[in-house]
């Protein structure tokens, strides 16, 4: 047994109503499909589930206006120096996971756990099968 274990976000929430829901493809003229499955987004330090993405306002790259997290140009940035990335169902992030800035459900990707830190406990009664 390692120290470290990798585990769906859904085996980590306490209920399924937790867990953030996912998409195939990203929107908009840039938009596209997302292999494994468009779990979020990550723009300037949060996290956004793909539903709350349209709803959060950013400044467009051009700086004429601003629009949602979603729909902004791959590849680009803004005023403030940011970009939006996406992540994928197959990214991997530490105990307890990815959470969304505005609804606060976990996204959809793998939850590494560790055997001595924090969700110690969660670790033990996921390896213990």
């Amino acid at each position: 047994m390692s120290d470290i274990e990798v585990f769906a976000a859904a085996e980590t929430v306490e209920s399924t109503d937790d867990l953030a829901p996912t998409r195939n493809h990203t929107p908009g003229e840039t938009g596209g499909y997302v292999p494994q499955g468009l779990a979020g987004y990550v723009y300037n330090g949060a996290c956004y589930c793909p539903e709350c993405a349209f709803e959060v306002e950013i400044p467009t790259p051009d700086g004429d206006g601003e629009t949602d997290i979603a729909h902004f140009p791959a590849f680009e940035t803004n005023e403030t120096g940011c970009g939006v990335g996406v992540l994928n169902c197959s990214s991997e992030t530490d105990y307890p996971g990815d959470v969304c800035d505005v609804c606060h459900r976990t996204l959809d990707t793998n939850v590494l756990v560790y055997r001595d830190g924090p969700g110690s406990e969660l670790y033990e009664r996921l390896t213990d099968r």
